[in-house]
């Protein structure tokens, strides 16, 4: 889903903020994104707080593993990273 709803980002590299449920089995949520974002811009492309992805529930491991810039991740619940 969060792929999905990015394509303005990819598109227009419009600013994003997103909001999503997040369960243990989520793995590497915020490694897939910053991952699809390097390939298209490259590591350090985006300004800080460029993207915005706020999460509430139980984050599985890796959720933020490597972040490029421009990425932020917020937890309302836990996490294991």
């Amino acid at each position: 889903d969060m792929l999905r709803d990015v394509g303005p980002l990819f598109a227009r590299r419009e600013k994003m903020h997103l909001h999503y449920t997040v369960r243990n089995t989520h793995r590497a949520v915020g490694t897939r994104l910053s991952g699809e974002i390097t390939r298209r811009f490259g590591m350090s492309a985006l300004a800080d707080g460029h993207v915005h992805v706020r999460l509430r529930g139980s984050a599985g491991q890796s959720l933020g593993a490597f972040l490029c810039k421009g990425v932020t991740l917020e937890v309302f619940g836990d996490a294991n990273d």
